[in-house]
C-alpha cells in the first residue's frame, strides 16, 4: 500500500493501448477460427454489450486489487441502508450481539469512499489501533492518517467485494449509538463467509492475519 499521486483516469492512448492487448489476446485464440462468419457477427451483437460491462468491471476490480485502493458507493439516506447492506452482501451467517438501530450512520447523502486495508502483521490490540493506524496512514503521506471505515461503508465493502474475506479477515472498530465500542468482523469459515458484530473492550486483541478497512484525508500538501 503506498501513497500515488491521482490521475483524471485512464488516458485515451492507454485505452488503446489495452485494446490493442485484447486484441492480440483474440487473434490468439483457437475458438473463433474456421466460424462462419455470420455466427461470429451474430454473438458479437448479441453479447458483445454485456460483454463490455462484464470486461470494464473485470478490469476495475483487477485495478484496484492491484492498487489496494477500492472505491466504494454508500448511500447514507437509503432507507434501512444497514439491514440492506447486510442482506445485499450474501453472507452464509450472521451473528450480530446489538441491535441492528445502535449500529450508527456516519454519513449523509451519498459518497464514494476510498478504501483501503491495513496490515500490520502482528497481533494488535483495541486501545493501540488508533494510533497505529494514524502513524500508518502519517507515514504514507495522508495528513491525519489512517481511521476506520464507518460501518455502513464497510458493509458495502463486503457487497461489492466478496472474495476479498476469504483471503484473510477484515475487521473495524466503531461506537455504537450508546456510546459502547463495537467491532464489526468479516470472515470466512468452513467456507462460508460470516458477518460478526458484538460489543468490545480496549484490551481485546486481533490475531496476526487481521487486515482493517480504513479511510484517510488528502496527501499531505493536496
Amino acid at each position: 500500500m503506498e501513497n500515488m499521486s491521482p490521475s483524471k483516469g485512464l488516458s485515451r492512448g492507454l485505452i488503446g493501448k489495452l485494446q490493442e492487448m485484447f486484441g492480440h489476446g483474440i487473434d490468439k485464440s483457437t475458438v473463433f477460427q474456421n466460424t462462419p462468419k455470420e455466427k461470429v457477427d451474430q454473438f458479437v451483437k448479441e453479447v458483445g454489450p454485456r460483454w463490455m460491462d462484464l470486461g470494464v468491471e473485470l478490469l476495475e476490480r483487477q485495478f484496484q486489487d492491484y492498487t489496494g485502493v477500492f472505491r466504494v458507493p454508500v448511500n447514507y439516506d437509503e432507507p434501512n441502508a444497514i439491514a440492506k447492506a447486510i442482506e445485499e452482501a450474501g453472507l452464509d451467517s450472521k451473528y450480530l450481539g446489538i441491535p441492528l438501530a445502535d449500529i450508527p450512520l456516519v454519513g449523509s447523502g451519498q459518497a464514494v469512499r476510498e478504501v483501503r486495508e491495513a496490515h500490520f502483521g502482528r497481533v494488535m490490540y483495541n486501545r493501540d489501533l488508533p494510533n497505529a493506524l494514524k502513524d500508518r496512514g502519517e507515514s504514507l503521506g495522508f495528513r491525519g492518517g489512517f481511521g476506520f471505515n464507518d460501518p455502513l461503508t464497510a458493509l458495502r465493502f463486503a457487497c461489492a467485494n466478496r472474495d476479498r474475506q476469504r483471503k484473510y479477515p477484515l475487521a473495524i472498530l466503531f461506537t455504537d449509538s450508546k456510546g459502547q465500542l463495537c467491532y464489526l468482523y468479516l470472515r470466512e469459515s468452513a467456507g462460508e463467509r460470516g458477518l460478526y458484530v458484538y460489543r468490545d473492550y480496549p484490551g481485546s486483541r486481533w490475531n496476526a492475519r487481521v487486515r482493517f478497512l480504513v479511510v484517510c484525508e488528502l496527501p499531505l500538501g493536496a
